[in-house]
Parts: C-alpha cells; structure tokens; sequence
C-alpha cells in the first residue's frame, strides 16, 4: 500500500493510502491493494484538489538526470514548505494538470522522456514552478 499527501484547494493537507491512482481527465480512480481492480469505496473530488504526491517518491538510476522542482500552490501557509517533485522536466501546458517527466540517457544520447506518474498537480493552483538552481 502507497501514502499520499492529498492537498485541498483549501483546508489541511491530509494522507490518502492506496495502492495507486489515476486522474482520467473527468476525475480519480483509486485502486485498493495490489493486483486490486479500482475501488468505489473511496472518492476524491476533483474540483477541491490542488495536488496529490506520494510520500516515497521513485528514485531513478544514476542513468536519469533528475532535479528537484519546488512547487508553491495557491492558498498555503508563508511558513509551509514546497512540495518537491524530482524530475527532469515539466509541461505546465497540458491543462488541467501539470505532467512531469523523467529524461533517461544511455549510450546514444538522451532517449524519449517517460512520464513520472503517482502525481497529480491542477495547473490552476500552482503560483511557481522553480528549478534547484533558480
């Protein structure tokens, strides 16, 4: 079973355990236990949650370049921290929610980026995206 911090829009961020989860566009999908089809005796909704991020984020071989983007939301606290997503790059483009992205070299260069998957960030809460070295 995974642990995520769920963020509301408004209100205190809150733990969700749950093997995974997907945002289809319309909404979340939770899934129970392992091997465990999606479950319907849970709900998140989708229009009272700015960002979703699991407690263990995964981390990558030595052969991914990876930073850790600070993530500020709207409606936090001054004194709360960023939540920090380690990727290698972002889209902020694909509305609603922001996709981040893992970028794996190998021998030849620099291969098709692969999507970091277990968060979710809506792009209308989000107030900055800032790099490590910014």
């Amino acid at each position: 079973m995974s642990t995520f911090t769920v963020y509301p829009k408004k209100g205190d961020p809150f733990i969700l355990h749950c093997e995974r989860f997907q945002f289809t566009g319309q909404g979340f999908v939770l899934h129970g236990s392992e091997g465990e089809a999606e479950t319907n005796q849970a709900f998140l909704s989708v229009k009272n949650v700015a960002a979703i991020i699991p407690e263990q984020q995964h981390r990558a071989p030595e052969s991914v370049s990876l930073k850790n983007f600070r993530i500020y939301l709207r409606n936090r606290k001054a004194d709360d921290e960023p939540i920090l997503i380690s990727a290698s790059a972002f889209d902020a483009e694909n509305e609603p929610n922001v996709i981040f992205y893992c970028h794996r070299y190998g021998p030849v260069g620099q291969t098709e980026p692969q999507v970091v998957g277990d968060i979710y960030i809506a792009a209308s809460e989000i107030v900055a995206i800032i790099p490590p070295k910014l």
